[in-house]
């Protein structure tokens, strides 16, 4: 993480801008998507010189600074995406369990005697009504 910390001051001390439909900042490249950044990664890599000799192989530094930062916010990203796919996938499932377990006390209730349920719905109001004397609420009858 220090290393990220370090190409991010980098790009902020150098005004570092990328083109990609116009200057980019720093910032703007966390508004492209993946694809996009994918494709700007390729036109960087594209830029790099492509010599025979040790001299003029030596990649700019510029580039290479651009390189890791555009690499860094995929992988920040896809590092994201995965997240929010994760706590998708870890929703349905609650749900799912809560319905089977909303489905598992109907079908307990509906094994149970009219006197049972009767029973059960006269306790269910009394505490209704204790619960609203001691809010100070006046119920109703839903009649």
């Amino acid at each position: 993480m220090a290393d990220s910390i370090n190409i991010f001051a980098q790009a902020a001390r150098r005004k570092l801008r990328f083109q990609f439909n116009g200057p980019l900042s720093v910032e703007e490249l966390f508004d492209l998507t993946r694809e996009q950044l994918d494709q700007l990664y390729r036109v960087l890599s594209a830029d790099q010189p492509r010599g025979e000799g040790l001299i003029s192989r030596q990649a700019s530094p510029i580039v290479e600074l651009k390189r890791s930062i555009v690499g860094e916010i995929f992988v920040i990203k896809t590092a994201e995406a995965a997240d929010r796919a994760n706590r998708a996938a870890s929703k349905a499932k609650r749900a799912r369990i809560m319905e089977l377990v909303a489905e598992k006390q109907d079908g307990a209730l509906q094994t149970k005697s009219l006197e049972e349920l009767t029973a059960m719905l006269k306790d269910e109001e009394a505490q209704d009504a204790a619960d609203a004397e001691e809010a100070g609420v006046v119920l109703e009858d839903d009649c």
